[in-house]
């Protein structure tokens, strides 16, 4: 229920504009302002009064409203819930994966210079890494250039994939540069990123 606060009675004197507002009792089933304009003029007291009410909504609406506040609140969680499997699966991907460091270490072991191409395929069957067989460089592969590695320059080209759920992973590229007389002079390892397939097929389904 809406209350007068107070009333006030003016007393003759110059045009004067007094807005009087209602009491909010009963929110938000009662809305009332209710203003009141006292003008004097000519020794008469004249008063306008106007009042405007709201209602509350009829149940469907506020059921749209509700509805509409429950699906926002479920999106957000599912957004948040999503970020965190994301970051936590690429920050177990990258402590899990093998590093470019682990595999120059391993073949500074194993692996020494003047090791016979044979030698070079059977340690890297052993470790279960991709391999070719020896080729000349075409001089395609920048990070080889940087090295010194001159085109026409026998290598064996070896890869580790490092296969896993990230939204980068990263392949770690081995070159086994081999001298004049066919065996391992050099090598050179370095890591390649790219995104996953999956990501790649999404990505590409989006497209107009």
């Amino acid at each position: 229920m809406c209350k007068t606060l107070s009333n006030r009675v003016d007393t003759p004197g110059d045009p004067i504009v007094v807005l009087h507002y209602s009491d909010f009792t009963e929110l938000p089933t009662c809305v009332i302002a209710t203003a009141f304009v006292r003008l004097y003029d000519g020794g008469s007291l004249t008063m306008a009064t106007r009042t405007y009410g709201t209602r509350p909504l009829p149940w469907p609406f506020r059921l749209l409203g509700w509805l509409f506040s429950a699906t926002l609140v479920l999106l957000i969680m599912a957004a948040t819930v999503a970020a965190v499997m994301a970051i936590s699966t690429s920050a177990y991907y990258e402590l899990t994966r093998t590093k470019s460091g682990e595999m120059d270490g391993m073949i500074d072991k194993r692996l020494p210079v003047g090791s016979s191409p044979e030698r070079i395929y059977a340690v890297l069957d052993e470790e279960g890494i991709e391999h070719g067989t020896v080729q000349p460089f075409p001089g395609d592969d920048l990070e080889l250039l940087y090295a010194g590695v001159k085109a026409g320059t026998p290598v064996i080209i070896a890869s580790v994939r490092n296969e896993g759920y990230s939204l980068e992973l990263v392949e770690v590229q081995i070159a086994f540069v081999l001298d004049e007389n066919g065996m391992l002079k050099d090598h050179v390892v370095y890591e390649r990123h790219h995104q996953p397939e999956w990501l790649d097929r999404n990505l590409e389904a989006l497209k107009p």
